[in-house]
């Protein structure tokens, strides 16, 4: 009489191999989903740099000097006057600058204020970042600082670090 059913081999053999199935699938997955996470930030990162950039551009386009408005820069702050605003006034004063949180993060903070008005104003962060700096064009040479009153800078140029290695950076010409 033949009996039919699996030795106890085979019944291992099949447990092994379906437990090597199930480690391959598991760590393919896992690698996928670590693979999307870290898209998604680097993504959020792009955008972020993108955004920030774009406007603190838009606002460096649009800056006015005069007598009694200077065009102040640092190499990790500024200070202009600009007639593109959020529509409260035609002219206000913009102020760039970098603080740091209790936890030692460096914050891009910006304050608006109106020239001649009562309203008091508030910074407010733009993003977390690690390094950012301006660099100014006089038609010669790049340089880390400007102050006139007289005359704009050619050009400024923004370099922002977001991570230790990922970096953005923009040229912004003015008008004369």
């Amino acid at each position: 009489m033949i009996k039919k059913g699996f030795t106890l081999l085979e019944v291992l053999i099949t447990i092994v191999i379906t437990f090597l199935m199930m480690g391959i699938i598991y760590g393919s997955w896992k690698a996928i989903f670590g693979t999307m996470k870290g898209s998604s930030k680097l993504l959020r990162d792009y955008q972020t740099s993108s955004l920030l950039l774009r406007r603190v551009g838009e606002e460096i386009a649009s800056a006015y000097v005069a007598s009694d408005l200077p065009f102040q820069g640092k190499k990790q702050e500024m200070d202009f006057f600009t007639t593109k605003n959020s529509g409260k006034s035609d002219l206000a004063k913009i102020s760039y600058f970098l603080r740091q949180n209790e936890e030692e993060e460096l914050f891009l903070l910006r304050r608006e204020s109106i020239p001649l008005s009562e309203t008091i104003s508030r910074a407010f962060s733009l993003a977390p970042i690690k390094q950012i700096s301006f660099q100014y064009f006089d038609g010669e040479e790049w340089s880390f600082s400007w102050d006139s009153e007289t005359k704009l800078p050619r050009s400024v140029a923004i370099l922002l670090k977001l991570g230790e290695e990922l970096q953005f950076s923009t040229i912004i010409p003015l008008r004369r």
